[in-house]
């Protein structure tokens, strides 16, 4: 039963991860966060950035994206890959 409503859950469009030049720098796939050569960074939760290890390490809110320390450091575009 719970893997048939996973199976029936939408999926969620990637987002393209850009800096404040708008040169792409990553993305989030299925609440995964990459570099944009494709090396897993971290994953995406509640719209916290965390680590391979767990730590938060930035946000996105708004479709801007947030360092630790809450600079904007870039932005997010929803786009199907």
């Amino acid at each position: 039963m719970i893997l048939l409503l996973l199976l029936l859950t939408p999926e969620a469009p990637a987002q393209r991860i850009y800096d404040n030049s708008g040169r792409q720098i990553g993305r989030v796939d299925s609440n995964r966060y990459y570099e944009c050569s494709g090396r897993l960074i971290g994953r995406v939760d509640n719209d916290r950035v965390h680590d391979g290890r767990g730590r938060i390490i930035g946000r996105i809110d708004d479709n801007r994206l947030y360092d630790g320390s809450g600079r904007q450091i870039g932005r997010t575009s929803v786009n199907q890959l």
